[in-house]
């Protein structure tokens, strides 16, 4: 398999993008691991979205953590085959993943505290 100079086989109809992760020292997934990547984070997002609807009091850190990891993994596809929109709507769903993770770590600190002050166990 011969590659370009941006790092994707000569012949491939896979994006400049991955030019990025050639600079990154990443080996070239190929296109048919880029969809399996890409199902499997499609599959996170799913599984994060029923659970939040199927729980009562869904865990935040299996919520957005599942979110996050799904927003991965298509980035990596979407880095294989560019669709830009999807790509920055991966982006912002990071984001929010990420946003989401910090705010239950702060809000599960102050619940220790408290519970360790009253001789409790978490």
């Amino acid at each position: 398999m011969t590659m370009a100079g941006n790092g994707i086989p000569e012949g491939s109809q896979a994006t400049p993008a991955w030019s990025l992760g050639a600079e990154l020292g990443l080996p070239y997934p190929g296109p048919e691991l880029a969809n399996y990547i890409g199902f499997a984070g499609m599959a996170c997002i799913i599984a994060a979205y029923a659970y939040q609807t199927v729980r009562d009091n869904p865990d935040p850190f299996v919520q957005h953590g599942t979110n996050l990891l799904g927003a991965a993994l298509l980035t990596i596809s979407l880095l294989v085959y560019t669709n830009l929109a999807s790509l920055v709507l991966e982006g912002f769903w990071a984001a929010i993943a990420v946003y989401g993770l910090v705010k239950a770590f702060f809000a599960r600190r102050p619940a220790a505290r408290t519970a360790a002050g009253k001789g409790e166990r978490q």
